[in-house]
């Protein structure tokens, strides 16, 4: 048997062990980058996603501030002759009435609730209601838009005097039927995969009656 004989024999009898840990080394770094790579596209997919999130929490911040700002001071006269001014307000609710330009029955004055709905896979989403506002007759069908999709520990306060002669103190219901609150506090944490961001409101409510 030649030289060149033996070498075509050991060459097509297979790899060699060393190309063999060659591959297997190759293979584990292109495995390694792989993964990294795909790692950091989901980091930057989150937090492109993290900053959506927040961009659209903002806006909806900002439009409730709007709209409390602009709460209207108008009294409704209830069944038993009484005027009682048409604002309501409770630690997890408020209702209030407020110009809107982009209402669903088109401009003018609409009855608002703001409120947190629980949601089933926890935590609670933030709901604005509105009905267009209309003294002598029944109020239709509600619009219903949720501003936050998730959040958690909601609460409303009130700044206002208590009683005509008393101090401005904050209260967490108020009671009083004939004058709005000087401000209104919002409170609520959003909460998106690793981040937490707490966000406090106080609104003046710069309408009063002339």
């Amino acid at each position: 048997m030649s030289p060149g004989q033996e070498h075509t024999e050991c060459s097509d009898a297979g790899f060699t062990l060393i190309e063999v840990l060659i591959s297997i080394v190759l293979l584990a770094l292109i495995l390694v980058s792989t993964q990294t790579a795909l790692r950091f596209g989901q980091r930057s997919w989150e937090s492109a996603d993290d900053i959506g999130h927040d961009e659209r929490d903002t806006a909806a911040i900002r439009y409730i501030e709007q709209l409390l700002a602009q709460t209207a001071p108008l009294y409704e006269r209830e069944a038993d002759g009484r005027n009682r001014v048409a604002f309501q307000g409770t630690k997890n609710a408020i209702r209030f009435i407020a110009p809107s330009s982009v209402g669903g029955d088109g401009g003018g004055l609409y009855r608002f609730e703001i409120s947190a709905e629980s949601r089933a896979e926890g935590g609670q989403s933030l709901v604005l209601s509105s009905v267009l506002y209309q003294p002598l007759e029944p109020s239709g069908v509600a619009d219903r838009r949720v501003l936050i999709p998730e959040f958690e520990n909601f609460s409303l306060r009130y700044l206002g005097r208590t009683k005509p002669n008393g101090e401005p103190t904050w209260v967490a219901d108020w009671s009083r039927n004939d004058v709005l609150p000087n401000l209104v506090e919002v409170r609520f944490v959003t909460r998106h995969r690793s981040w937490v961001k707490p966000s406090v409101l106080q609104v003046e409510l710069r309408l009063r009656p002339p």
